[in-house]
């Protein structure tokens, strides 16, 4: 079962520039899709930036959770 999960919101003038959010999606998906393919160097670098979840933690997760990137009004 697919459960939407909080992503990006695009606010303000922002909103109105189809380019720009077209844009902000697509390198989203290929930011997702990068972590998935190696989900080690993703999680390394993640925990490089916090303290509570090792990498170890955040890899696991990736190759756990069927995640993907959609707009909201796909996700409904």
């Amino acid at each position: 079962p697919r459960m939407p999960q909080a992503g990006i919101a695009v606010l303000g003038a922002l909103r109105d520039d189809d380019d720009a959010v077209a844009r902000i999606h697509a390198a989203y998906a290929d930011a997702l899709a990068g972590c998935l393919a190696e989900a080690d160097a993703c999680g390394a670098a993640f925990s490089a930036r916090q303290d509570r979840l090792a990498p170890e933690a955040v890899a696991a997760s990736l190759r756990a959770s069927p995640l993907q990137a959609v707009p909201a009004g796909e996700a409904r």
